[in-house]
């Protein structure tokens, strides 16, 4: 984390880039990520503009063989002490199938937008050239709906 401090100021001041238009993404363990590194403390959550994630999300379901994930009842009290560190800033969550039980569990939450993506309806059949799985970010490659969605959002809320 303390990587992610340093490393973000310096290319925010090195690039001359509007520091209020820093967006944290991640696809998968990625996507816990976004909060659960990018929201572990005030400071390193003062970073960021905006956040989108990508198939999972913090505290939504136990990850067994973890010890970060497990027990549920415990993980969940965390991950509700980071998200609080949202602070109202803008969540873009997609989900491959659905945000349905990632909807749930973020009850009470504001500023959340979710989108429900379908990876083999916009890449076709895997393996495919452009994915070997339907657990990818790659959608975001191809023209369809959602990723209008997701681009629309994006210009909305960042740029």
């Amino acid at each position: 984390m303390n990587y992610a401090k340093t490393v973000v100021k310096e290319v925010v001041k090195t690039y001359g880039i509007d520091p209020d238009r820093v967006v944290l993404c991640g696809l998968s363990r990625g996507a816990i990520g976004v909060n659960y590194i990018g929201l572990s403390d005030d400071e390193i959550a003062g970073l960021w503009s905006a956040f989108v994630t990508d198939d999972h999300y913090d505290g939504v379901r136990a990850w067994d063989g973890t010890s970060w994930g497990t027990p549920l009842a415990d993980y969940r009290k965390k991950a509700a002490t980071r998200l609080a560190r949202l602070k109202g800033r803008p969540v873009l969550i997609c989900q491959n199938g659905g945000t349905a039980d990632i909807q749930a569990a973020l009850l009470g939450l504001k500023n959340l937008t979710f989108l429900d993506h379908d990876t083999a309806k916009i890449l076709g059949s895997f393996p495919n050239e452009t994915a070997i799985y339907p657990h990818t970010d790659r959608w975001l490659l191809k023209a369809s709906a959602d990723r209008d969605r997701a681009w629309d959002w994006m210009q909305k809320r960042v740029f």
